[in-house]
């Protein structure tokens, strides 16, 4: 099993262009297969992609072998569609942990979400934290530069908000950072950060902002790990 999860994150890195970034995701691609060993089914993907240009696309693993590994405990956790299922993968040679985050489905307006962790590169995975109460909003995607700086981002309709949220214990506990919301307009939906460097001090991050009439995407840069973002 670990060379399958070996081979996600070269998968992923190499179509994020730098196998030593922080490789993160607004989704994992999980489609129904028939294949028995999530092994097997990584393998044919890097065969399907061996004569082609890299893509967006993400190894099409079923979820129900991710279900396998996690130590899951919620029935909503069972069955989920590849829209609830985000995760933040280093490279191989990285030893920070990888982190996967399971959202389910609204039920009146609420969604729950559990964050879990692995030390050993996808071998085994533990439990870390139940964010529901703490991130609010439709989750776009989960960015770990290190084992303790984190963050999830969401989407929201209406609220004075923009859903940039940090942890930095580890995923133990989340506050919303501060970004101010330009003139203007009302409200933010971002993007998961991203860290180009290994050491995963420069990065960006794309909030787009709302109001009635209009939406416009803000850039934002960061030189000290996401301590502090500011527009370029």
């Amino acid at each position: 099993m670990r060379r399958a999860w070996y081979l996600i994150g070269l998968v992923v890195g190499l179509l994020a262009g730098c196998s030593n970034e922080v490789i993160s995701t607004t989704e994992i691609n999980i489609e129904p297969s028939s294949h028995t060993d999530a092994d097997t089914t990584i393998q044919s993907y890097l065969v399907e992609q061996s004569d082609s240009q890299p893509s967006e696309q993400t190894p099409p693993i079923p979820y129900d072998k991710i279900a396998q590994l996690l130590p899951i405990q919620e029935p909503w956790e069972q069955q989920l569609s590849e829209s609830n299922v985000y995760f933040s993968f280093h490279s191989v040679q990285s030893t920070a942990p990888d982190w996967i985050l399971l959202v389910s489905d609204p039920a009146m307006g609420l969604m729950e979400k559990r964050l879990y962790k692995s030390l050993d590169h996808g071998d085994t995975w533990s439990f870390v934290h139940d964010v529901s109460i703490t991130i609010d909003g439709y989750v776009t995607g989960i960015t770990f530069r290190d084992d303790q700086n984190g963050w999830i981002t969401a989407s929201q309709h209406g609220q004075e908000l923009v859903p940039l949220y940090r942890t930095s214990d580890g995923g133990l506990t989340w506050s919303a950072q501060s970004v101010a919301i330009p003139e203007g307009f009302n409200y933010g939906n971002v993007d998961p950060p991203t860290f180009q460097d290994e050491a995963g001090m420069n990065g960006t991050l794309n909030i787009e902002f709302v109001n009635d009439n209009d939406r416009k995407t803000f850039h934002y840069v960061t030189n000290d790990g996401g301590e502090t973002w500011v527009t370029d």
